[in-house]
């Protein structure tokens, strides 16, 4: 009935999930359904995902995702794969205002700077982005590159959050340059990674 009536609503603008037993008493076939049916509902604007194992719906929520023109999605101690996340970026609605990702890495498949450098050009039509919160994702050199080149299209950006990752004095100063044209801005956090007293000159 849940399916059934996120396809029916006329108001419904949030959803979540809560932890990682959500579906536990759930056939997949139900599970299924209800997700198919949560892309009609075409009023969600916010997704939320908290300590939730997303490898299992990640991939069926895409659609919903695109075609409910989500404009703000959080992802808090989850844990992302490779394939879940290279996924997520390439499914990004354009009109995303905020978008917040905070992980727990533990096992095979984590992401890296690597990773995050491939995904984070996806960004670049997100031109409307507003809060960006990436935290824990191990960002470094790679990734502060790539996100360097697409701060010049974010102008509306208002709040950046880079906790928790590998960020040092040069990655610093490449974030610097491209914010240069996010004239709006009136938060940045960047504690618990590398930078010294070079990086803050």
């Amino acid at each position: 009935w849940l399916g059934h009536f996120a396809k029916k609503s006329t108001r419904l603008e949030s959803f979540g999930i809560l932890g990682g037993d959500v579906f536990h008493n759930c056939s997949e076939q139900s599970i299924d359904r209800f997700l198919f049916d949560l892309r009609k509902c075409n009023h969600i604007k916010k997704m939320h995902f908290v300590r939730t194992y997303l490898a299992e719906i990640i991939y069926k929520l895409g659609g919903a995702m695109k075609s409910n023109s989500i404009t703000h999605l959080v992802v808090e101690g989850c844990h992302l794969r490779v394939p879940e996340a290279t996924f997520l970026f390439n499914n990004l609605p354009d009109v995303m205002e905020e978008l917040w990702i905070s992980c727990e890495h533990d096992g095979e498949d984590v992401l890296d700077d690597d990773i995050m450098a491939e995904c984070i050009p996806s960004l670049a039509n997100c031109t409307g982005m507003r809060k960006l919160k990436f935290n824990g994702l191990n960002l470094s050199t790679n990734s502060c590159a790539a996100l360097g080149a697409v701060f010049p299209r974010m102008s509306a950006l208002l709040e950046l959050s880079l906790c928790g990752n590998s960020i040092d004095d040069n990655c610093a100063r490449v974030l610097v340059h491209g914010l240069s044209e996010c004239k709006h801005i009136l938060s940045l956090d960047l504690s618990r990674n590398r930078i010294s007293d070079d990086g803050l000159d």
